[in-house]
């Protein structure tokens, strides 16, 4: 239904929104069990659920989103959630404020999964562009959420932070609002361990039949720390153990004590980088990296006291303990060379499958974008900051006057306190003499000719 101007009455200008049928703002996103709630999907608010009671539109706006715990299974977020509703009682309000002691039928909301999140503020209005007894809400929520982590793919784990909205009157049919506007992330959202998506909504009713609406923002975990500083660490400890094969084959004593002083490393280190990673039940995909590479370990340590066992249970000759004692080693570097190559490459593999399963990236958080490339070498003079100097000076030194270049125009001379004519040279260099702190370059000296010019 199209609204015909005027119908509003005076002080309404609003802008018509055509009617779509209700089966076209529904997008179903299967009937599966999600979050404890008997179905999810997404439904938009049409112009036909702006002439309905008891319909409202949900929409968001991210304005934080920190401290996400997954030991916890919490974090922090400070986001705007606005209502939009229709009811014959409120066709009277002027655009504008509006007091919430004269609104009829206002959807009562509470947040199903928070732990110390607060209602900041909340306030009513009558925008121009919505049709006349319709009412937009605001309501500020910060604090902390409850969400429960999935960390079988830690560290290439993905995280879905939810906000989830119940309404406690089952009369309520809630649609997600449309339009970019009630749909926005801001830039002050900063994750520096995770990139962010574009957030999602879903709707549906919960078991006892009560109206559910939730914000769900897709994160997913920035591995490369993990990469360089666990497993690359890790497997070069791991790696170190093979060279205990240059001591002989009867060297028990030796070998034994190198192994053992690398097995100790390594326990150590895992000691650590413990606190940085979850503490789980179950075998995540960086827990397999470190189990395979001490296991690996260990091994070493058998061989070298299987070999010493031969030569004590059976008198075999050194030559021959010599030949086993290769090919076991040879064995033993080649699997392990062959696992890293095929751990690598899955991974990443992996890595690039999950990011495309997510969407697109939210353009306006900063941790998001790419940083800008600078000098990696400490031992590098290069200074970014230097170079954007020079390149100014450059420009300067080549910006032409009147289509000439400005160190071949003639600069004009300045006269001393006797009525002598100074070339600018002396004039600077004098000036310089009283007062180093008067020194200017012959850059910006030849710039403010130019503009005195």
């Amino acid at each position: 239904m199209n609204w015909a101007p005027g119908l509003s009455g005076p002080g309404h200008d609003y802008q018509p929104v055509p009617r779509e049928p209700d089966n076209a703002s529904v997008l179903e996103e299967g009937d599966a069990n999600v979050d404890g709630c008997k179905s999810k999907s997404i439904q938009f608010y049409s112009s036909a659920d702006m002439q309905r009671s008891f319909v409202c539109g949900v929409g968001f706006e991210v304005r934080t989103v920190s401290k996400v715990d997954c030991v916890a299974e919490e974090f922090f977020s400070d986001v705007s959630i606005f209502f939009k509703w229709f009811d014959e009682a409120n066709t009277g309000f002027a655009v504008g404020a509006v007091e919430a002691s004269q609104l009829a039928n206002q959807p009562d909301v509470m947040i199903a999964n928070d732990i110390t999140a607060e209602e900041r503020s909340k306030r009513f209005s009558k925008l121009a562009s919505d049709p006349p007894g319709v009412v937009q809400c605001e309501a500020v929520y910060t604090g902390v959420f409850r969400q429960f982590m999935e960390l079988e793919n830690f560290p290439l784990d993905s995280q879905d932070l939810t906000v989830s909205l119940r309404f406690v009157d089952c009369r309520w049919t809630v649609r997600s609002l449309e339009s970019p506007r009630f749909n926005r992330v801001t830039s002050g959202v900063e994750l520096a361990e995770w990139y962010m998506y574009e957030p999602r909504t879903q709707t549906g009713r919960d078991d006892v039949g009560n109206p559910t609406w939730d914000l769900k923002m897709s994160i997913f975990r920035k591995s490369r720390y993990y990469v360089t500083n666990i497993l690359g660490l890790m497997g070069g400890i791991t790696s170190l153990v093979f060279f205990a094969f240059l001591f002989q084959p009867t060297s028990w004593g030796a070998r034994s004590a190198y192994c053992a002083t690398l097995l100790l490393t390594s326990v150590a280190f895992k000691l650590v980088v413990d606190g940085a990673l979850p503490k789980v039940s179950f075998t995540t995909i960086l827990d397999l990296y470190m189990m395979t590479a001490f296991v690996m370990m260990v091994g070493v340590v058998v061989e070298a006291a299987s070999v010493k066992l031969l030569e004590l249970m059976f008198h075999l000759s050194p030559r021959y303990l010599v030949i086993v004692d290769r090919v076991l080693a040879g064995l033993m570097v080649s699997g392990w060379l062959i696992w890293n190559i095929a751990y690598l490459c899955r991974f990443f593999h992996f890595e690039k499958q999950r990011l495309r399963s997510l969407g697109e990236l939210a353009h306006e958080v900063n941790t998001n974008k790419p940083t800008k490339p600078r000098c990696r070498s400490f031992m590098c003079c290069h200074d970014d900051s230097d170079s954007d100097l020079e390149e100014a000076d450059s420009d300067e030194d080549e910006y032409p006057v009147d289509g000439q270049d400005i160190r071949q125009l003639q600069l004009p001379s300045f006269k001393d306190r006797q009525g002598q004519l100074k070339p600018p040279a002396e004039v600077q260099s004098s000036a310089t003499a009283r007062s180093p702190k008067l020194a200017l370059p012959a850059t910006s000296y030849q710039l403010q000719l130019k503009l005195a010019a």
